[in-house]
């Protein structure tokens, strides 16, 4: 992140990516906390009312509760029982980490380019949506062909040859955002860092 940032947050859970961009990001910068957790969202939303209220020299952070994906549907928002961080769509495996599933939100899913109608474009794209992340790329065709993010995307093992793919056939160099190592072996890894190639 650099001062004046468009930054979209796709699965802000709780929102500390969020904030922590919108400091970074300053005043001129905007962040887009997208999370279809109905509570999570509320929790954003109060946090960045209080951070309205400080007068904090940050980016605005606006809420948007829906999930994204390939598609504009109407989906099924399973919560985790041992972390509501673990939250998946039903279509999606999710991960071990969400043990039994609590309960159910409907959630309105659309694609990323659909948003760029309303919202300034992202400089940024960070993305956690256990395991449907090929799903985002794939509703972010105009963004990653036009708009040419710096994505930092979390990629469950069984996606790592798809989103390595995806992601190169856009023309984006893959690193792990980890050790800063470039990804040469056709697969991303969990923490996924991809930049333009012309960058």
């Amino acid at each position: 992140m650099k001062p004046s940032s468009c930054v979209w947050d796709v699965g802000a859970n709780v929102g500390l990516f969020s904030f922590c961009a919108a400091s970074l990001s300053g005043k001129s910068g905007y962040v887009l906390a997208i999370e279809p957790d109905i509570w999570l969202a509320n929790l954003i939303q109060k946090s960045a009312q209080l951070w309205r209220d400080s007068g904090y020299e940050a980016a605005t952070v606006a809420v948007l509760c829906s999930a994204a994906s390939d598609s504009q549907d109407i989906e099924a928002l399973q919560i985790a029982e041992r972390s509501r961080a673990a939250n998946f769509l039903k279509g999606a495996s999710g991960s071990r980490q969400s043990g039994a599933i609590r309960g159910e939100q409907l959630s309105l899913s659309v694609q990323l380019d659909f948003l760029l109608r309303y919202f300034r474009p992202p400089s940024v794209l960070k993305i956690d949506v256990e395991t449907h992340e090929v799903h985002v790329l794939r509703g972010a065709n105009e963004i990653l062909r036009t708009h040419r993010p710096i994505i930092w995307c979390e990629v469950a093992p069984h996606n790592v040859v798809a989103v390595f793919e995806l992601l190169t056939a856009a023309k984006y160099s893959l690193f792990n955002a980890e050790s800063k190592e470039p990804l040469t072996g056709g697969r991303a890894n969990w923490n996924t860092l991809a930049i333009p190639s012309e960058t």
